[in-house]
């Protein structure tokens, strides 16, 4: 059974817990987890390449220069792809780049992700009250009590803490999440993943 540490804003530890086994608790497959970041790039990208061949260029109607006496090799076409300021030869063209996997797929790498940073002991919980105001100061210092300030690390929160949110904005090795949206490419990403307890307990409500 895989456990986390339960600390508080001080960066105390309070108890240890048993995670989740729905989540935590299994093999990791990394060919999945490779799959998923795969796709996940691939649907990053626009897809909005694009060149100019010969069909798309204007001009070209008359030879640039008579066909023999010049020494050169003949030619045409001024938009040629030989020539400087011709058209582009197999150029790249706009096409979609997307890619798709099943759910059960998907959720078997988050789950994979899950499970690898439970085994290394690199998930905690965080079991704090909430900010009366946007606070950057005290999560960075929290973060150096229990180690984490070099790392980089992902925070996953139920979402409905707006100043939590906000104190966590401008550390530069810090990642703020709902729990609802994280994927696994968020989760290779990053060293540490520390939940808040509502965090936690939304993920295994979603993704068990």
């Amino acid at each position: 059974m895989a456990q986390a540490r339960v600390v508080d804003l001080q960066g105390k530890e309070i108890r240890k817990i048993d995670l989740p086994a729905a989540l935590f608790d299994l093999e990791p497959r990394p060919f999945v987890v490779h799959q998923y970041v795969k796709m996940y790039l691939a649907n990053q990208r626009q897809g909005t390449h694009s060149t100019l061949n010969r069909s798309r260029m204007e001009g070209g109607g008359a030879k640039p220069f008579r066909q023999k006496g010049t020494g050169r090799a003949r030619q045409g076409t001024n938009i040629s792809p030989l020539m400087p300021g011709g058209a582009r030869a197999f150029g790249p063209t706009p096409r979609d780049y997307r890619q798709s996997m099943p759910k059960q797929m998907r959720r078997l790498a988050l789950r994979s992700c899950l499970a690898d940073l439970a085994r290394d002991d690199k998930v905690v919980v965080l079991d704090a009250g909430e900010f009366e105001a946007p606070r950057t100061k005290t999560v960075a210092s929290f973060l150096d009590r229990i180690g984490l300030s070099s790392q980089r690390t992902l925070i996953l929160s139920e979402g409905r803490e707006p100043n939590f949110a906000l104190s966590c904005r401008n550390l530069p090795k810090v990642s703020y999440k709902r729990a609802i949206n994280v994927n696994p490419y968020d989760l290779v990403q990053c060293d540490t993943v520390v939940f808040t307890k509502q965090g936690l307990a939304r993920v295994e409500e979603v993704f068990k």
